[in-house]
């Protein structure tokens, strides 16, 4: 029981992380002032209790998140994936599907569903999971790297 709480309560960080960068992406917004704009942040664990940490990163681009430099992780705690918004694009581009996966770590991309500007779906770019935790704190990379 405790372990399908811990993993709700996950899910729900991670969830509510993503709404609130969506809503920042001033979805279907179009002025003199405000844009669609990408949002987005890094997912970080905990090695010894297990819990998520999450910090969101500026925006400065429309079609873009700066996935790098990832900030530095608090001590014992490693990136395990990050996360950004497509508010026009439906899908994770090509870009980001080849730098994730060179990343070596997981990105969540909230993506519109056609039509509905307050609807979106999660699709994955890169790798399904951090293969291990043996590397980088941050980004660890196709291969891995040294280890903490």
């Amino acid at each position: 029981m405790k372990k399908t709480t811990a993993i709700k309560a996950i899910v729900s960080s991670v969830s509510e992380a993503i709404k609130e960068a969506w809503k920042a992406s001033d979805v279907g917004t179009r002025d003199l002032v405000t844009q669609p704009h990408e949002e987005g942040g890094w997912i970080y664990m905990n090695l010894i209790d297990g819990r998520l940490s999450i910090k969101r990163g500026p925006a400065k681009y429309t079609n873009a998140f700066q996935t790098e430099p990832a900030p530095q992780p608090e001590e014992n705690n490693v990136l395990v994936a990050s996360f950004h918004t497509h508010p026009i694009q439906p899908r994770p581009s090509n870009i980001d599907m080849r730098l994730d996966a060179g990343r070596g770590l997981p990105n969540l991309v909230a993506c519109p569903i056609p039509g509905k500007t307050d609807v979106y779906q999660i699709l994955p770019s890169g790798p399904p999971v951090r293969k291990h935790l043996a590397s980088k704190l941050n980004f660890p990379g196709i291969a891995g790297g040294d280890g903490p």
